[in-house]
């Protein structure tokens, strides 16, 4: 059987268009905000939504999106409220969700615990960024039958390392477009290209760039040679400014529907020339 994440990038292939995968912190800023932000994320344009789990110590991201994890967890989210969250997403959507998190919370929550909940209120994948993928723990297996384990490579990591992740993916291979943490830039590095194409002889699944990616025109080159798009720092960055009253929904609105409109217009443009 076919899972939502593979279809969904089936039927963008057809339609000769890449994903716009948006992220957003579960909870944040409250959990009824964060619920109209799913909406108008799907609304603007999004294919499949990455959904970060709230965690106290979340070293690979930069200052934008710790402080929204801050923010979810004063506001008393945790990992089953996540589950309640998605949940009622799943009784309005069929959008691919992939959780984003850290190993510590869903290690203390119980491996196969976490998989069988996450599975039973709609997850589709899920991405442990500081799990290796050589390490094996008690769960993983179940975790790895029941939802896509979405693996990172990074320009650092090794051609060996290369072909193994790319072996035990699922879902798409998430390729770290620069070495260091999450935030936004003003300009793509290079690597983020290089990585891409190192990995095209070697992944049977799509390729999708993150970390970084800022704006519609960093947006439109990343899905001229990537199979998706992943924006979560510009996001989270607008959802900061609607908390400190300088910015609204609406503004978020058209901040998406524009990143939404590069990506998928840039490969229609490319298949009539």
């Amino acid at each position: 059987m076919i899972g939502r994440i593979e279809k969904t990038f089936l039927e963008l292939q057809k339609r000769g268009t890449k994903a716009f995968i948006p992220f957003v912190m579960a909870g944040d800023p409250t959990p009824e905000v964060f619920l109209n932000v799913v909406e108008i994320l799907e609304e603007s344009g999004a294919d499949i939504l990455e959904v970060g789990i709230p965690f106290s110590d979340p070293l690979a991201d930069g200052p934008i999106i710790q402080q929204s994890a801050f923010r979810a967890l004063k506001g008393g989210v945790h990992i089953d409220q996540v589950f309640s969250l998605l949940n009622i997403i799943r009784k309005k959507s069929n959008i691919p969700i992939v959780l984003f998190s850290y190993l510590n919370p869903i290690f203390r929550y119980g491996i196969e615990r976490f998989a069988a909940k996450a599975y039973d209120n709609g997850a589709d994948g899920v991405l442990i960024v500081d799990l290796p993928p050589e390490e094996s723990l008690e769960g993983i297996n179940s975790l790895e039958e029941k939802l896509d384990r979405i693996l990172l490579v990074t320009p650092a990591t090794s051609t060996l390392r290369k072909k193994r992740i790319a072996e035990r993916t699922r879902g798409f291979l998430y390729c770290v477009s620069r070495n260091g943490i999450t935030g936004l830039q003003k300009e793509l590095s290079k690597e983020a290209y290089e990585l891409v194409k190192s990995m095209e002889t070697l992944s049977k699944v799509p390729l999708c760039v993150g970390f970084g990616v800022s704006t519609p025109h960093q947006a439109k080159t990343v899905a001229s040679y990537a199979d998706g798009v992943v924006v979560g720092s510009a996001l989270v960055d607008e959802l900061a400014r609607i908390v400190e009253g300088k910015s609204t929904l609406e503004k978020f609105k058209e901040f998406a529907f524009s990143l939404a409109k590069s990506i998928h217009k840039e490969q229609k443009n490319n298949q009539s020339l």
